[in-house]
């Protein structure tokens, strides 16, 4: 199936979005955003770690996990887990919104991470792997405790937050941690916004910190194309997808626009190739370029009515299963 989003290249194996209507923000969410803080109702979960979005009322049964992971960061990293995923006009943090009120059965969490470009005495010292070895490890630990309620994950990631999902994801499998390997066997989808599964010319966003006279980061060097360390983490990475091929699903979302950053030459910078992952089964190309193909415009807006697809369909399966369960 091929169609033509309604801006941009044509959208391969696109699923019908789903219309639905626009929400309106609270007088409270407008202070919120107003004020720069962290949206009402967010929870740490585990200290500049993980925190909790949205969870159904205690007699209600989680239909799904949904674990949000942001990308490189230029600047400071430690608001990114929620500053990532608003929206196009900044007036909301969408998943704590938007998403809640679409699925309020969702248990909606996001990850936090350094993801900083710059290499100094604070930020940018643990290389990818240890990245999602820590995350890894607080997603199962015991106040959070991913993937141990029987319900589907579904991972949606911004550019580097996609690898660095596929390293816990290979952490994961090869762990002979019971909640670890719970946590691979509950996997249903994962969500690509502009991930540079070859690699990307992000590096040469970096490049921008020379002039701050502070190093690169480790997580710069890991966008590099022919990076052996990735190279390496993906093809890991294949063997378990290739494992779970009839469970997992991938959705990507492409930008098709030039990114441009302070007096930076504008530059495409995860180009389509790169952003479809091997095992893609829908794509979109979205009319934004890297920073904003993850900040929709509207509830009607097409990349969102693509997640929202995305995420109803791995809920119409795990209702079919308990449903045949109960035969």
């Amino acid at each position: 199936m091929v169609g033509r989003s309604q801006s941009g290249p044509p959208a391969i194996g696109m699923a019908k979005p789903q219309s639905g209507p626009a929400t309106t923000l609270t007088v409270q969410t407008q202070k919120q955003i107003a004020t720069n803080s962290m949206p009402p109702g967010v929870r740490e979960l585990v200290s500049g770690c993980v925190y909790l979005f949205h969870e159904p009322p205690i007699d209600q049964q989680i239909e799904v996990e949904i674990i949000f992971l942001h990308g490189l960061q230029l600047g400071e990293y430690k608001d990114a887990y929620w500053k990532t995923w608003r929206s196009r006009d900044g007036s909301t943090c969408w998943p704590t919104t938007w998403l809640s009120s679409k699925f309020p059965n969702a248990r909606i969490l996001s990850l936090s991470y350094d993801s900083s470009a710059r290499k100094t005495a604070k930020t940018g010292n643990l290389d990818p792997t240890a990245l999602g070895e820590n995350l890894m490890n607080n997603l199962v630990s015991p106040q959070v405790r991913v993937g141990q309620k029987g319900c589907p994950i579904v991972f949606v990631c911004h550019s580097l937050g996609g690898l660095i999902v596929k390293e816990i994801v290979v952490g994961a499998a090869n762990s002979a941690n019971k909640d670890l390997q719970n946590l691979v066997k509950n996997i249903k989808a994962f969500f690509f916004y502009a991930t540079p599964h070859q690699g990307s010319r992000l590096v040469e966003f970096g490049m921008m910190t020379k002039h701050l006279h502070v190093g690169l980061s480790d997580s710069v060097e890991y966008l590099q194309v022919l990076d052996k360390k990735r190279t390496r983490m993906d093809a890991k990475f294949h063997e378990q997808a290739n494992k779970f091929n009839n469970e997992w699903k991938f959705y990507v979302v492409a930008e098709t626009k030039e990114t441009k950053v302070a007096s930076f030459k504008g530059m495409m910078i995860v180009e389509e190739a790169s952003a479809c992952h091997v095992f893609t089964n829908c794509i979109l190309h979205q009319g934004a370029d890297h920073i904003t193909v993850c900040k929709p415009d509207s509830t009607n807006d097409q990349g969102y009515q693509f997640l929202i697809t995305c995420i109803s369909e791995v809920i119409n399966k795990y209702k079919l299963r308990l449903a045949l369960e109960k035969k």
